[in-house]
């Protein structure tokens, strides 16, 4: 899926992520390829994000880096494969 983090100032992050973990005011939410639409507030804690380097290292074992971002709250929002957070970092 197609992953955005921006705040007023800049693009944090773009790019595609197998998995998204995300602070959910409810609770972490994780959210994955073709996830069900959604809106959610975010609070204050880390977004996590697996990054997919594309379908020839699926399947292998081998560890993924996953990116974090601190952030203090936000909104986020997936549609079409794509998901887009808007946040205070």
């Amino acid at each position: 899926m197609k992953v955005s983090v921006i705040n007023p100032k800049k693009v944090v992050y773009e790019g595609n992520a197998l998995m998204v973990v995300l602070p959910g005011e409810d609770g972490e939410l994780t959210m994955m390829d073709f996830h069900e639409s959604a809106l959610c507030a975010l609070r204050d804690g880390l977004v996590r994000i697996q990054e997919d380097f594309g379908g020839e290292k699926r399947g292998k074992r081998f560890e993924v880096p996953v990116i974090s971002i601190k952030i203090k709250r936000g909104i986020a929002r997936i549609l079409a494969n794509e998901l887009i957070m808007m946040v205070e970092t």
